[in-house]
């Protein structure tokens, strides 16, 4: 079943395809967003938590990945840390947070 399957470790992607600009891809028929960010390769739930956008087809800004429909930063583990609407003291939702996944 693919619940069984999701505990075991499947290529996405090689390293030299993963770069700073995301990329799209499908696992077990879960999208998912592959970008390099800081040097290290990570992997979000290709969804943004605001609206529903592809975080595939964002950018990165330093050390945040950035939704291209409204702007919102997500960093490494998945945490919205910026939301460009918002008075920057304004905090942030925690369940603002998008899934992330351990990469080898």
């Amino acid at each position: 079943t693919p619940k069984a399957a999701e505990h075991y470790w499947y290529p996405i992607a090689t390293s030299d395809e993963v770069s700073e600009t995301p990329i799209g891809t499908k696992l077990l028929d879960h999208r998912l967003a592959v970008v390099r960010i800081e040097g290290h390769a990570t992997v979000f739930d290709d969804l943004c938590v605001h609206r529903g956008s592809p975080l595939s087809k964002g950018w990165v800004d330093g050390e945040n990945l950035v939704c291209c429909y409204h702007g919102w930063h997500y960093n490494r583990q998945g945490q919205c840390v910026r939301i460009p609407q918002r008075p920057p003291d304004a905090p942030i939702p925690s369940k603002a947070q998008v899934p992330t996944y351990p990469v080898l």
